[in-house]
């Protein structure tokens, strides 16, 4: 079986069977890598607008932005209770305990 490379660099082998599935493999291929740079400016584009978010929030925006992401997020959490609820309450309780911590040493700390 021969093998043809033609401009691109892509290989042709020479049977016609092959030839399809070449071009539709390359076909898939670049599909892909038009969804991986869609992917990635639209990344970007994501970074763009969190600079744009004012960083000094109040405690009832921080709260309302919460429970917009659960209002998204929330039936996901759901319906994967069973696989990651444990691992995310443990989650949870560190969060916790590094928070009253830290709380503690800023009453120590305050001066």
């Amino acid at each position: 079986m021969k093998v043809a490379v033609d401009r691109r660099g892509f290989g042709k082998l020479v049977c016609t069977n092959s030839v399809a599935w070449i071009t539709e493999n390359r076909q898939i291929w670049c599909q892909k890598m038009r969804d991986l740079k869609t992917l990635r400016e639209d990344w970007v584009e994501r970074e763009r607008e969190e600079a744009k978010l004012p960083s000094n929030s109040t405690d009832r925006e921080k709260v309302e932005h919460f429970f917009a992401m659960y209002q998204t997020f929330g039936p996901r959490l759901e319906e994967t209770e069973a696989i990651f609820g444990p691992e995310r309450r443990a989650h949870l309780t560190e969060i916790q305990r590094r928070l009253q911590r830290l709380a503690e040493w800023q009453q120590t700390h305050a001066g």
